[in-house]
């Protein structure tokens, strides 16, 4: 009698345990690099009796970090590249039966394994996709396991300047009188407004005496010309050498940027490094190519903003991918056909 009622007390709690639908998911590292790769394991655990339609993974393009406050109040979500099925997909909806699918008498698993690159620090949790039952099955409850905490952090090679340095206490405001070269400063607008209308004067004459003006215009260097000179320059100058990191990495960005606004159209120079990387995307250029920017306007605002000082070999890879992100976007010059050679 105690060895049947020990059986039944067995099979109930077994049964009890793969009632309901049990979603987790883990991942392959609790911390990474910004640009490493990681793996994240998915396993969906369900009665075998229960049929799964497929799964809605856009919830992994929707990480936000849980250690930044976007104060704008406009949603930003982590920049991770997948290599996973489910980019291939409408919408990102994987039927069920693609999956590897394990059965037994007592429940039915499916797995799968999702390879994946980090492009944003902070810190994320890696939310459960949506599963979407049949509809015969739509009562059965999903529990989704705690989400595992995934740390992004800058590259090691950018090390801060030290800050513990002490604040001095406020001085009392001198009042002092306006020197000539300020005098002319707070004047510069009324002196702005005469020349301008001594231009316009002389421009009024020219044109009522008549007088014909040949007018040569300069071909303008295509916008790859004069970025590729501008950072052998640069790479001349070796300004992080000699202390000017700063102004090195202010150059850098400014060679990238001028070469962005004159190349794509786009007003990189006002831009924000977000901003920047959301109109490339729409510029449809490759993920490699927009991360490579990314990472060079990313480093330098470190060091302009955060005092950060990046390793020499950094200052000479970043000229260099810079360069190439250069010469794999620069345009297509087609030069017209000489008909006097062709006749």
């Amino acid at each position: 009698m105690r060895i049947m009622l020990f059986i039944l007390c067995s099979i109930t709690i077994h049964t009890v345990s793969y009632s309901q639908l049990i979603s987790s998911i883990t991942c392959s590292a609790d911390s990474i690099e910004i640009g490493d790769s990681f793996e994240i394991y998915y396993r969906l655990t369900l009665p075998p009796e229960v049929k799964v339609s497929q799964l809605d993974f856009t919830p992994f393009y929707e990480m936000s970090s849980l250690a930044v406050q976007d104060t704008t109040l406009k949603p930003y979500y982590a920049e991770i590249e997948y290599k996973a099925r489910f980019q291939d997909y409408e919408n990102h909806r994987v039927p069920a039966h693609l999956f590897r699918i394990s059965d037994s008498r007592t429940k039915k698993e499916l797995r799968d394994t999702f390879h994946c690159i980090a492009w944003d620090i902070g810190v994320y949790a890696i939310p459960h996709p949506l599963v979407e039952l049949d509809t015969s099955y739509l009562g059965q409850e999903i529990r989704n396991l705690e989400p595992p905490l995934l740390y992004i952090f800058p590259p090691r090679d950018v090390i801060n300047q030290d800050t513990t340095t002490a604040i001095l206490p406020i001085k009392d405001i001198i009042l002092t009188k306006l020197t000539w070269k300020e005098r002319l400063q707070k004047y510069w607008l009324l002196l702005v407004i005469l020349a301008l209308s001594a231009l316009l004067f002389l421009l009024f004459r020219i044109k009522k005496r008549q007088e014909t003006t040949v007018i040569v215009e300069v071909p303008k260097e295509p916008a790859h010309i004069i970025a590729l000179r501008q950072l052998n320059q640069l790479q001349k100058e070796q300004g992080w050498k000699i202390g000017q990191d700063k102004e090195h990495q202010t150059k850098l960005t400014y060679i990238i940027r001028a070469y962005l606004e004159d190349r794509f159209g786009i007003q990189a120079l006002e831009m924000t490094t977000d901003e920047i990387t959301k109109q490339l995307r729409i510029e449809k250029l490759s993920i490699s190519q927009e991360n490579e920017v990314k990472q060079i306007l990313q480093i330098a605002d470190l060091v302009k903003f955060a005092k950060a000082k990046p390793g020499e070999d950094i200052n000479e890879r970043f000229i260099e991918k810079a360069k190439q992100f250069v010469q794999e976007t620069k345009a297509v010059i087609v030069e017209p056909e000489n008909n006097e050679l062709n006749g």
